[in-house]
């Protein structure tokens, strides 16, 4: 496939009607990957978000309008910021309205990417149970899922979901099931998938490992797969570097505290807060970077940090903000 070239330095509007134009007649997608730069900037999901709604303005096919709505809503949710939640289910809403016009067989691919993204936004958006409300609606999709890959890979989302909700209630038994729902039961069945899906290969390689990285770390539990996992972020696939690479370099920094390295994890949690946009790795930085202060017996600093990880500006980052509340013994949120 030839690469798609498109100058991001043009306007919202320009780069719309440029990659529009590669779109091939007839294809049910287009290739939003020259977009991608624009998540590693300041305000470029809201770019990313902007281009692709801009560009389902032009589509007239509703499969074709629908695919770039949810890239719009991709957008969207990878936003730094408190996003408008109601933006982005508009936008789903558009698509459902989209979906139904189309031929019934047509319809289960894009109900599944549907399901996928609200799932990603109940989990974003706080409210108590949040992350059990995630994972049910990544299980409704897994039930429609059009190919076996996809269904794994739903039901793996959800596992992970269940993992975020142990760290957020502090709930070690809740963590170990899941632990041992992925080693046991999903992740082999996704391994033997990754060959034939990308999407199965990404959370094989990349989010899974990451994942229960972090969870298993926040709540000071090992597992059996953690060298594994720490290998896997060391090492890749070349079309995820970068990315995932934030996740190697937040790994170091966690085995560097815990192996009382804390010079070094302190620099490295604070160039991550420092440098990274996205508010998990961002809150992570600073996790890090205030565990190391407290052990070199700075508290005032320590505090400083959490207080701003619990009031951190954004959705996401529940897990972090819950552990930060919980070290500064303040009650859960009833809402944010």
């Amino acid at each position: 496939m030839e690469e798609v070239k498109v100058d991001l330095a043009l306007s919202d509007e320009e780069v719309a009607r440029a990659l529009f134009a590669t779109h091939v007649p007839g294809q049910d997608t287009l290739n939003v990957g020259p977009l991608g730069p624009f998540l590693g900037q300041p305000d470029g999901a809201l770019r990313y978000a902007t281009v692709c709604r801009l560009m389902a303005d032009m589509a007239t096919e509703p499969a074709l309008k629908a695919d770039l709505l949810f890239g719009a809503v991709y957008g969207i949710r990878n936003g730094s910021g408190r996003w408008e939640e109601s933006l982005a289910l508009g936008l789903l809403d558009e698509c459902a309205a989209l979906i139904t016009d189309l031929p019934r067989d047509q319809q289960p691919p894009l109900i599944r990417r549907d399901l996928y993204h609200r799932g990603l936004i109940a989990r974003e958006v706080y409210r108590p149970g949040h992350f059990l409300r995630a994972a049910e609606i990544h299980e409704t999709a897994a039930a429609i899922a059009p190919t076996k890959a996809k269904r794994v890979v739903e039901l793996v989302v959800a596992a992970v979901e269940r993992m975020h909700h142990a760290v957020e209630v502090d709930d070690l038994e809740f963590l170990d099931n899941q632990l041992k729902l992925l080693r046991e039961t999903l992740l082999p069945q996704l391994t033997t998938l990754t060959a034939t899906d990308p999407e199965a290969l990404k959370w094989a390689q990349c989010d899974v490992p990451a994942h229960r990285f972090y969870c298993a770390w926040l709540m000071g539990r090992g597992y059996s797969e953690r060298r594994a996992d720490i290998v896997c972020l060391a090492n890749l696939p070349e079309q995820f570097q970068q990315s995932y690479a934030v996740w190697h370099q937040i790994a170091e920094a966690a085995l560097e505290l815990e192996n009382g390295e804390l010079l070094s994890a302190l620099y490295k949690g604070d160039y991550i807060a420092s440098h990274e946009i996205h508010p998990t790795h961002v809150t992570f930085g600073l996790l890090i970077a205030a565990r190391a202060l407290a052990r070199m017996g700075c508290h005032g600093v320590y505090q400083n940090l959490l207080y701003r990880i619990v009031y951190y500006p954004s959705h996401a980052a529940h897990f972090t903000r819950a552990v930060a509340r919980r070290a500064l013994n303040l009650p859960p949120p009833s809402s944010l």
